[in-house]
């Protein structure tokens, strides 16, 4: 078993991060200090040149200017210095220049970075990319300006609030080739009105505050206990809510969550719950509710009125695989939660059908099923190569893939495809996402021919490193019940490099109102909304036959009755419904319902409560559990204040719904920054083994306790975007 042990300190990296810091750095001194103001000398550090070749000519340039962030003055290529000082809790500091001393350096041919890219050769270097420096980065003329200075970031650390001056100790004059250097610059920043309190005791950080702040002395009796007003109201409407339907439950209620990871109608019967260790009699159905992404799903049960649950009760919902949209599965799980409650409240039943008459509807003749086929058996970094794609975030391009077609080479794909109506010859539709892995080197840079059952049904091009979306159609006759044969093929063209990346197929097909295995579930999509519709389903083996409409989350909001007739040897059923948008209809045989999983009993903790509190959070898993209460006891007492262990399950719960879902720690995070008791959390700690192949695609089957995020994987993700929304 692998343990990983990661250490992010939340607040204080990112708050120097944040304020575009490079090295070297230069040295600040406080020259006066008083109430209202304080005056500080600053010595900037000198920054080396580097020559660079640019056309034939030599320049140079600063190589460590290269992570300085946008400024005040938009320079571009000069070297950025900062220091941090404590402010009084309320009102805006003012910084400006009262003297500098300055070298003037002539005939200097400045080049400024614009990008970063990989040698072609077997080497891989990373190698920095320059223009020559044309545009002059300040206002007026580097000679006669005064260095640029700002106050860069107003934030709090903890119970102080500091602000950050960013120094900007160069300038130049593109017309004069003139680089100028600030070897000292005199400031004097004003400080708002303040009155001195107490000093607010935080041991276990003291050593921070002193490292950190210039002015630690004078500042330490700016400290203030933190309040609502401390942090900005829209973060704190954000936190509470953390998106959508996330405050769904009740932390006084017990729950129990069931895994569903295939699409079906789930039955709950009365062993089901004697398996849970309850008595189903002291039930009362009516009190049942079952939850899916935060939302109470209609229910079809049978016996509940009496208020008691019977043995021969039944409680059904359907369950369904995890889709992010119709057809696409979740990135990181493909395993839905559903949550089953007895304490509910007026939760939603399904509508027993009121039959229409017949004469009323149009008659369904058939619907566009999609087939969706689509396998991921390798990952693709993204475009360009290192270090474009060294970055946690996607880049254009990156992420599964299925297959790559070579210049010249031709991919097969075979796809079952079954019920097909013919009669009209209506049009299928055949899309499939693609994508060039190289840049443009000609026009078209790649073409890609379509055949279907040996028959070319399109034709389509693509620019170097494009993203794409082919759609081709095709008389329905083109197809054939059974295995299909899609060919891909890559015509040679101009261009030295061709490989294109397949990610899925998609057929959407004119399909019969027939089952298949006793099921169908389909989207009258033919039919418009508000129309009253007659639709005859065939193809079944039984006569124990439900048809249910399932509202856009799943949730059963009408069943209909109708009797199943049987022709010859297979059974049809007939009924008539009004058609509502997006809703879809699925039935099915008896023999068809499922039972769900076993439900595990669920006590949600409520880590929104405002009574919660940390300094240095351990996040693990129930496997670490034991030994991260160890270590984080052993912290309590040496040097972290305020501990607690959180496990990575009673996050994804609150934040994702039950899902495994690492973006759930994300959302976590952002509540506990911003609602828990102050000071906000300085220290996280990830306890436990993760895993970017999120759905073992690779195989080997590592183990994922605490998931990290992204690939390259980086749990800056989860702390540093959570202080950059509240150090503003």
């Amino acid at each position: 078993m692998t343990m990983r042990l990661t250490r992010s300190c939340i607040v204080f990296a990112a708050a120097i991060a944040a304020t575009g810091v490079v090295r070297p750095q230069g040295k600040a001194l406080i020259v006066e200090s008083h109430p209202d103001h304080i005056t500080v000398d600053f010595y900037p550090a000198p920054h080396p040149l580097t020559p660079v070749q640019i056309g034939g000519r030599t320049y140079v340039a600063f190589p460590d200017a290269e992570t300085s962030t946008e400024t005040v003055t938009s320079a571009s290529g000069l070297p950025i210095e900062t220091f941090i000082i404590g402010i009084p809790p309320d009102g805006t500091p003012r910084v400006e220049v009262l003297s500098s001393t300055l070298d003037v350096q002539p005939q200097v041919f400045l080049a400024s970075q614009v990008s970063l890219s990989v040698s072609a050769d077997n080497e891989q270097r990373v190698e920095r990319n320059y223009v020559p420096m044309t545009t002059p980065p300040f206002n007026g003329t580097a000679a006669s300006a005064q260095p640029a200075v700002r106050i860069s970031r107003v934030s709090l650390f903890r119970y102080q609030r500091i602000a950050v001056i960013e120094v900007h100790p160069y300038g130049y004059t593109p017309s004069t080739n003139v680089l100028t250097r600030y070897t000292s610059v005199r400031l004097r920043i004003t400080l708002p009105a303040n009155s001195s309190g107490r000093v607010i005791a935080d041991p276990h950080f003291e050593s921070t505050y002193k490292t950190l702040l210039l002015n630690y002395d004078q500042a330490k009796s700016w400290r203030k206990p933190h309040t609502a007003a401390s942090f900005p109201s829209s973060a704190k409407t954000q936190s509470s809510q953390s998106g959508p339907n996330y405050g769904w439950f009740n932390p006084g209620r017990q729950y129990y969550k069931a895994k569903i990871a295939s699409d079906g109608i789930y039955t709950i019967s009365y062993s089901d719950i004697q398996n849970l260790g309850l008595v189903p009699e002291i039930i009362d159905p009516r009190n049942i509710e079952i939850f899916y992404k935060g939302v109470s799903l209609p229910l079809h049960t049978v016996g509940e009125s009496d208020g008691q649950f019977n043995q021969n009760d039944t409680v059904e919902f359907f369950g369904s695989k995890l889709y992010d949209a119709p057809g696409v599965l979740n990135e990181f799980s493909d395993t839905s939660a559903y949550w089953l409650t007895f304490q509910g409240q007026n939760g939603p039943r399904t509508e027993i059908d009121s039959t229409l008459a017949a004469n009323q509807a149009v008659t369904a003749d058939y619907f566009n099923a999609t087939v969706h086929v689509e396998q991921n058996t390798f990952y693709y970094y993204g475009d360009q190569g290192l270090p474009n794609n060294n970055q946690t975030g996607k880049v254009p391009g990156e992420g599964w893939y299925w297959s790559t077609i070579f210049a010249g080479g031709t991919n097969t794909y075979n796809v079952s495809l079954d019920n097909l109506y013919t009669t009209g010859s209506p049009s299928f539709q055949l899309s499939f996402k693609v994508h060039s892995s190289v840049y443009n080197q000609a026009t078209p840079n790649q073409i890609l021919t379509i055949l279907v059952n040996g028959t070319t049904v399109g034709t389509d091009t693509l620019a170097g490193y494009e993203d794409k979306a082919i759609l081709v159609t095709g008389p329905v006759t083109l197809l054939k019940s059974g295995n299909n044969v899609v060919k891909l093929t890559s015509v040679k063209t101009a261009a030295a490099l061709s490989d294109i990346l397949v990610d899925w197929l998609e057929f959407r097909i004119p399909h019969q109102y027939r089952a298949t295995k006793d099921s169908l579930m389909f989207l009258p999509d033919r039919i418009a909304a508000s129309q009253t519709a007659k639709f005859t389903i065939t193809g079944f083996t039984t006569d124990s036959i439900s048809v249910y409409r399932l509202d856009t989350l799943g949730g059963i909001e009408k069943s209909f009755g109708e009797k199943p007739v049987l022709s010859g040897t297979v059974y049809s059923i007939t009924f008539t419904d009004t058609i509502a948008a997006g809703r879809r209809y699925f039935a099915l045989a008896g023999r068809r319902k499922l039972h769900p999983p076993s439900f595990v009993p669920r006590t949600f903790v409520n880590l929104r409560s405002t009574s919660l509190g940390a300094d240095y959070l351990v996040i693990t898993a129930p496997e670490f559990l034991s030994d991260a209460n160890r270590l984080a006891a052993y912290r309590s007492q040496t040097e972290a204040g305020r501990t607690k262990v959180v496990l990575v399950g009673d996050i994804q719960d609150e934040f994702g719904f039950g899902f495994f879902d690492p973006v759930a720690i994300r959302r976590f995070l952002l509540v506990a920054d911003s609602l828990w008791m102050p000071p906000k959390p300085a220290y996280i700690l990830f306890f436990g083994d993760a895993n970017w192949d999120y759905k073992n695609f690779l195989g080997g089957n590592r183990a994922n306790y605490v998931p990290s995020y992204g690939n390259p994987v980086s749990d800056e993700y989860y702390g540093s975007s959570v202080v950059d929304q509240f150090l503003q």
